[in-house]
């Protein structure tokens, strides 16, 4: 019984503190219903912050001399790894299957009904959309089902493998473009293009609006446009893409020529065991794609609230600076101290030393090498063997354009040897090698060693240097 006087005492002073509901002439706001996003899947929050974007030194590849600026980013979400192949096979797999739900709702494979939504439970009609609920029958297919199945895919003319089609994989998506449509000058209203109420507006002004579109023509190519017409609707600020969202697994191929990479052209993305893997051959239009598919997807899931949810989008530059700097500002690297690698020698990851881009150097050594033993042999003659000899000896001397460096740019090779965390001991030790007299001597090595390889060679092949009249 006290228990019972206890709580209607309570309930009586919190009815007695709670505000009225008449007007107390007092600003209180207005009241809604709470809700919080959920915390995106495989993401992590990103703190809002400032920082000093770009360099900090020269830029060794270019030698341009950018100045740091500062920069402040508001909060943000961000995946916590690459986007996996089996994130984006998510992806590429919902485009097949809405393309095979299409394809089963068509007279043509069959058309049956049930695959397409088209009017509500009242029996109205509707926009149609594809039922998801209805499983697409994998098994035991009838005939028409499983045309419409096998549609998508192709069989290989040389090895005879059934393939997914990679050229049907076309995404369809709407962006409606909140900037342009916000901007004062592209209001439909001509009297609210203007809040100076000392101007007149302007009813017969025409203001010209750009929007993307995209349609497949009678060859089935992609074809985008941007049109350039007068302002009429909101729907002028609603941009349409197509998108062929399969990855270029060729990149294998075209982006490592000296590797041998083609079972990743076969395999990388295909295969269970890359499933894991950071996906690989997705172009910036195909990223966006992926983006607005994501944000579909989970819109669907949440119901009323989706309209709350903000879209999946690309990280702008400053914001992937700021990621990867993780909360380091003024650290030549993100990871702590300015060397590349660990004591172990082991590089904290794959990038090319700060100064030095020597290629070159060897190039033109060769270049230079071989142009004097051409001309060697033109003057004394190529049926000469002392000309070959000789023209032997300064090929050889091109092996020097790797170390050339060292003498020509002694500075800044140095600096590029103690960035990759060699010892001053051995800095010192190098650079005290490094005079005319050593210079001199490795011309004279290099030549003499060609020089010796040719006799060598000769003293072997003895009689084939005869019939070929070399002497």
């Amino acid at each position: 019984m006290k228990k019972i006087i206890v709580y209607i005492t309570l309930a009586i002073l919190v009815a007695a503190c709670a505000p009225s509901s008449r007007h107390s002439g007092e600003v209180t706001g207005v009241g809604g219903t709470a809700w919080n996003e959920p915390t995106p899947y495989g993401m992590v929050l990103i703190s809002r912050g400032s920082y000093k974007m770009g360099p900090a030194e020269k830029d060794s590849i270019w030698g341009t001399q950018q100045e740091p600026r500062a920069v402040s980013i508001d909060a943000f979400w961000m995946d916590e790894t690459e986007i996996t192949n089996s994130k984006y096979k998510q992806f590429v797999f919902w485009v097949r299957d809405s393309i095979i739900r299409e394809r089963l709702a068509d007279p043509a494979y069959g058309g049956n009904e049930v695959f397409k939504i088209e009017e509500d439970r009242e029996g109205n009609p509707i926009k149609p959309r594809l039922n998801w609920d209805k499983a697409i029958p994998w098994r035991n297919p009838n005939e028409d089902e499983a045309r419409a199945i096998e549609s998508v895919y192709r069989i290989n003319p040389i090895t005879g493998e059934r393939q997914l089609d990679a050229a049907q994989m076309n995404y369809r998506y709407e962006i409606f473009d909140h900037t342009e449509a916000s901007k004062r000058k592209n209001r439909l209203d001509p009297a609210r293009r203007d809040l100076n109420t000392d101007h007149t507006p302007d009813y017969d002004e025409i203001v010209m609006i750009s929007k993307d579109t995209a349609y497949i023509d009678e060859d089935g190519r992609i074809i985008r446009e941007t049109i350039t017409r007068p302002l009429g609707s909101e729907f002028d600020f609603l941009n349409t893409y197509i998108v062929n969202i399969y990855p270029d697994t060729t990149v294998w191929v075209n982006d490592f020529e000296n590797a041998y990479n083609e079972p990743y052209v076969r395999l990388y993305f295909s295969h269970a065991g890359y499933n894991d893997y950071p996906v690989v051959g997705v172009s910036w239009e195909q990223a966006n794609a992926f983006c607005a598919w994501r944000t579909a997807l989970l819109k669907g899931s949440v119901g009323r609230n989706a309209v709350v949810i903000e879209p999946y989008r690309l990280p702008t530059e400053a914001e992937w600076e700021y990621a990867a700097r993780a909360g380091k500002n003024e650290n030549k690297f993100p990871w702590t101290g300015n060397l590349p690698m660990a004591e172990k020698g082991c590089f904290y990851a794959n990038f090319k030393p700060d100064d030095g881009n020597y290629v070159w150097v060897i190039i033109v050594t060769f270049a230079i090498a071989g142009l004097l033993a051409e001309v060697m042999r033109k003057v004394l003659g190529y049926k000469s063997f002392r000309g070959i000899a000789l023209a032997g000896g300064f090929c050889a001397i091109g092996f020097i354009g790797s170390p050339l460096p060292m003498w020509l740019f002694q500075e800044s090779y140095m600096k590029s040897i103690e960035e990759m965390g060699m010892g001053a001991e051995y800095v010192e030790g190098l650079q005290s090698m490094i005079s005319a007299g050593s210079f001199i001597g490795m011309l004279a090595v290099a030549f003499i060693g060609g020089l010796l390889g040719t006799l060598i060679g000769h003293k072997m092949l003895k009689k084939h240097f005869e019939k070929a009249g070399i002497v």
